[in-house]
C-alpha cells in the first residue's frame, strides 16, 4: 500500500457532496461534473487527512462554518462558469 492509498484531501468530499445538493434539480454530463469539481476544488486549500475525523475532530466551529461557505460559494461560482450563467 502506498502513502497516496492512505491519504486523501477532505474538501473534495465536501464539495461533491455540495455540488450533489446544488446539482439534484439539474442535469449534467459527466464531463461537466469534472469540470465543476476542478473548478471548485481549485478555488479552496487542499486538506490532505487519514481519517475524516482527524479533520472534524481539530476544527473549531468558526473553522467549519467559513469552509461551509467558501465550499458552498466555490460550487456555486463553478456551476455558474460551466453551465454559462452571467453574473
Amino acid at each position: 500500500m502506498s502513502v497516496l492509498d492512505s491519504i486523501f484531501n477532505y474538501n473534495e468530499r465536501l464539495i461533491v457532496q455540495e455540488m450533489a445538493a446544488q446539482l439534484e434539480n439539474e442535469s449534467c454530463t459527466e464531463e461537466q461534473l469534472s469540470d465543476i469539481a476542478c473548478l471548485a476544488l481549485n478555488k479552496v486549500p487542499a486538506k490532505y487527512i487519514k481519517h475524516s475525523v482527524d479533520r472534524a475532530f481539530y476544527m473549531s466551529n468558526d473553522e467549519r462554518a467559513e469552509l461551509e461557505v467558501s465550499v458552498r460559494e466555490s460550487v456555486t461560482e463553478a456551476i455558474k462558469f460551466i453551465k454559462g450563467v452571467k453574473n
